[in-house]
Parts: structure tokens; C-alpha cells; sequence
């Protein structure tokens, strides 16, 4: 990304491609840290609370609601 935001790069092989190495080595060490972070895996992934209910409510709906219109078409 620095190199995306510089006005000029080298055009000198070997100096382009240790400036790729880096960049990769920084992209897999910040990729390896956020491996490294704890996740929640305890809880559910879709808790059971009033707006989830709605939001599944209106799904079924919707789903119902096509059903019928795709019926209607035939």
C-alpha cells in the first residue's frame, strides 16, 4: 500500500523485489496477529434477544412473500 501512494517507484529489479518481500513479510505478520487474538466461541451466534427475533420474523415473511408472488406468476 505505501508503495500505491508513492509519485515514483525504482525501476531496479532487485530493489522493487525486496521492497515486494517486505510488504509480504509485513502482510503476514500483521495476517499472524490477528490469528493469534482470542474469539469468542462461547457464546451462541445468533443470540436469542428481541431484535434477532425480528429480524427472523421479517425474514419468514419476506421468504412467504415470495413464495406467493413466484405462485402468482405460473
Amino acid at each position: 500500500m505505501d508503495r500505491k501512494n508513492r509519485k515514483s517507484i525504482t525501476l531496479n529489479e532487485e530493489k522493487l523485489k525486496a521492497e515486494r518481500e517486505r510488504e509480504k513479510d509485513k502482510k503476514n505478520k500483521a495476517d499472524a496477529d490477528l490469528d493469534d487474538e482470542p474469539r469468542k466461541s462461547d457464546g451462541p451466534i445468533f443470540p436469542d434477544n428481541g431484535y434477532n427475533n425480528e429480524v427472523l420474523n421479517i425474514t419468514v415473511d419476506y421468504v412467504e412473500y415470495l413464495k406467493r408472488a413466484a405462485t402468482a406468476q405460473r
